[in-house]
């Protein structure tokens, strides 16, 4: 039926995939006669107990939700920590999901607005964890500037690796890229990141390092690195601890506008 929120468990008694696809029109659009947007997401193969998002941002013209699923027969309490670039965790909060039910947080609500945030979640019962983000963002960089209007989704991260790949990124005119890192440990990571563009050679590797913080995060903007016009991979390695990826594009591309957002490829040192 219509106006609900709602969670979706599948089972099957023989192998499947099952996607999730989404058309909305968010607040800024219903506002501002946008178009609005859609966006996709996997099922994941099965509940867990711990969830990371490095990406989120409560900043005036995004709309931030965690989106909790409790499929077991009974109450399921859960942490959930906010860290940001400056703070680190700057609040933890305990939320209980009834059995067999969902629960929707507002980022922005429990943060406050004007934050990039990433969200540490810790469940005693096995669960699901999504982050949905609908925006109306105002690119600086555009030949032709616009307001880009959408949203984009993920599932959260099962487990924090001491590397993350990521095949795609661009930086050509109508695009920005972005990297979001964070660390849920109890001690620092110095990481070195690696920038492949498809030049080819040593000239096509940019190395840079830094060091995150215990309980911080950060965000890193791509076309910084490498500039303009480039198609770009990237290599997150962690010399110390774990951590989290995440890479968001914003894009006007032949006049379609909106933003996605994936996770990285997890991988050993």
């Amino acid at each position: 039926g219509a106006e609900k929120d709602v969670s979706i468990a599948l089972r099957s008694d023989g192998g499947l995939c099952a996607e999730r696809i989404m058309y909305f029109k968010t607040p800024f659009d219903i506002l501002g006669g946008y178009p609005g947007g859609v966006h996709n997401s996997t099922g994941i193969e099965s509940a867990g107990t711990q969830y990371y998002f490095a990406e989120g941002t409560t900043r005036s013209n995004f709309q931030e939700w965690l989106c909790l699923f409790n499929p077991q027969g009974r109450e399921a309490p859960c942490s959930v920590r906010y860290a940001t670039e400056t703070g680190g965790v700057i609040k933890e909060e305990t939320v209980s999901i009834p059995p067999a039910s969902r629960l929707t947080l507002d980022v922005k609500k429990a943060v406050g607005e004007g934050k990039d945030v990433s969200i540490f979640v810790e469940s005693e019962l096995p669960i699901a964890a999504e982050r949905p983000i609908y925006f109306q963002y105002a690119p600086t960089c555009f030949s032709s500037p616009s307001l880009l209007d959408g949203g984009h989704n993920v599932s959260g991260i099962k487990y924090a690796a001491y590397r993350w790949d990521f095949a795609e990124g661009t930086t050509r005119d109508g695009f920005e890229t972005y990297l979001c890192l964070a660390n849920p440990a109890n001690r620092p990571a110095n990481l070195s990141i690696k920038y492949i563009t498809s030049e080819g050679g040593t000239s096509s590797v940019v190395s840079k390092t830094m060091k995150l913080e215990a309980g911080f995060r950060k965000t890193i903007r791509v076309n910084d690195v490498v500039g303009s016009g480039k198609d770009v991979s990237v290599i997150v390695t962690s010399e110390d601890v774990p951590v989290i990826a995440e890479r968001p594009i914003y894009f006007n591309h032949q006049g379609s506008m909106g933003g996605g957002c994936s996770p990285g490829l997890p991988g050993a040192r």
